[in-house]
């Protein structure tokens, strides 16, 4: 039986630093927050993007009512905090939360979960002026970033040799994808050119809503956005209609990589997305290593994501001043 576990600490960081291109239109920076729980000598690690130019204040309050909130508390008890509707970050609560309790039991978080797989298949991420990090033709799954420029996609779809290609267009380069038949990937999920709708937490109850939803072959879940648990919650309506999800950890480093690869893990044909490659600098070492197109568990507890403390602190950002 799991001992209860006082939370002894909580802390919301920051981290910016650059993409290595711009991964999409004035895309160009890499903003996070990095959640932290403390239980005993144990570290509990959550990663939460933030999109647009600048973080928003955390206000001092926040850091009060967080540590108010769950410092002496039970772990076991947090859900409330966690899932709070007034804490955008609660998705960095819930993924601090769940590698802390791998890490006491000692184990990946997806084998609590009662995963059905020890590894996933990867759809590799790329965007033009990106080094490649894998050999392209070792993947069934790439997911061509576009430029935003007609000429510069053109030239690079040209020297790609993709059996499923993923293309995440802009308005002007849409066309490229039946040039190069590719799936147009959307965040618009009702729009007739929509192959493979990217769900948020802004649209997936328009997309739910739809009455032929069913039809898709695949369905990519932004993990960055809803977490773990919603992100679950969408994979099963997905499976029990056939449907492949693919779990998008945004464009993030190798903890919510880490965590996307954890929820693919419980559901059999699911595929990962790999994203960490495309910042300047890994906050960490990822919970999988890739070996011909498929992501394999290494089995570390929790998360199973290594963190660099030394990188967090070369791009932490204080929060309280932005």
């Amino acid at each position: 039986m799991i001992k209860e576990r006082r939370i002894e600490n909580v802390e919301v960081l920051g981290i910016e630093m650059p993409y290595l291109v711009p991964i999409r239109p004035k895309v160009n920076t890499y903003r996070a927050t990095l959640t932290k729980i403390k239980v005993g000598n144990l570290v509990g690690w959550g990663e939460f993007l933030i999109f647009g130019e600048r973080f928003w204040p955390v206000h001092p309050d926040l850091h009060r009512y967080l540590k108010e909130s769950l410092m002496g508390r039970d772990l076991f008890s947090m859900f409330e905090v966690i899932y709070d509707s007034r804490i955008d970050f609660g998705v960095g609560l819930e993924i601090a939360y769940l590698d802390l309790i791998g890490k006491i039991v000692g184990t990946p978080w997806s084998n609590i979960y009662g995963r059905k797989k020890d590894s996933s298949p990867v759809v590799y991420t790329y965007a033009p002026g990106i080094p490649a990090t894998q050999d392209f033709h070792n993947f069934d799954y790439i997911m061509f970033v576009s430029s935003g420029s007609w000429d510069k996609d053109e030239e690079v779809l040209q020297t790609l040799e993709i059996t499923t290609g993923i293309y995440w267009p802009t308005p002007d380069t849409m066309e490229l994808a039946d040039e190069f038949g590719l799936l147009v990937l959307s965040e618009n999920p009702i729009a007739r050119y929509t192959d493979i709708p990217l769900l948020n937490k802004y649209n997936y109850l328009t997309f739910l809503s739809q009455r032929a939803f069913w039809d898709y072959d695949y369905v990519m879940i932004d993990v960055s956005t809803f977490g773990v648990t919603k992100s679950m919650r969408i994979a099963d309506i997905l499976e029990s209609y056939g449907i492949v999800p693919i779990l998008f950890p945004g464009f993030s480093s190798s903890l919510l990589n880490s965590v996307a690869f954890h929820i693919a893990l419980l559901y059999a044909d699911a595929l990962l997305v790999l994203t960490s490659h495309l910042i300047h600098e890994d906050i960490g070492s990822p919970s999988f290593t890739v070996e011909e197109g498929e992501a394999y568990d290494i089995g570390r507890p929790g998360n199973g994501c290594w963190i660099n403390h030394g990188i967090v602190s070369k791009y932490a950002v204080n929060l309280s001043t932005q």
